[in-house]
């Protein structure tokens, strides 16, 4: 016996899927502009190394991961997801970077 998926549904779960791909994809990015290691990461979040290179490679996240990794990386989960869905980030506390990426942003800082 198979189980049936609904069209919407298997559209949702593959949204879900890519949006978690993307996710990763900006925790690689943002992380290697801070230059830091996946263990500089993982020891700022509190996780081990072995989740960040997960979530990296594959998207495989918790949302506490998630949660955990944008701490790690000095950004509001928010911007994170933006960066990932390929938007700018808006940034309410200072207007003039308001239209620049979180990786930008941390050169400028750094």
């Amino acid at each position: 016996m198979s189980i049936q998926i609904h069209p919407n549904e298997q559209a949702i779960l593959a949204l879900i899927e890519e949006t978690q791909i993307k996710l990763g994809r900006a925790v690689k990015r943002n992380r290697q502009v801070l230059d830091l290691t996946q263990c500089d990461l993982g020891a700022r979040a509190g996780v081990h190394q072995t989740c960040i290179s997960c979530f990296e490679k594959h998207g495989d996240m918790t949302f506490d991961l998630f949660i955990r990794a944008a701490h790690g990386l000095g950004v509001r989960p928010s911007e994170l997801l933006q960066a990932a869905e390929g938007q700018e980030p808006n940034n309410d506390d200072d207007d003039t970077e308001g239209n620049q990426s979180i990786e930008f942003r941390k050169k400028s800082q750094g």
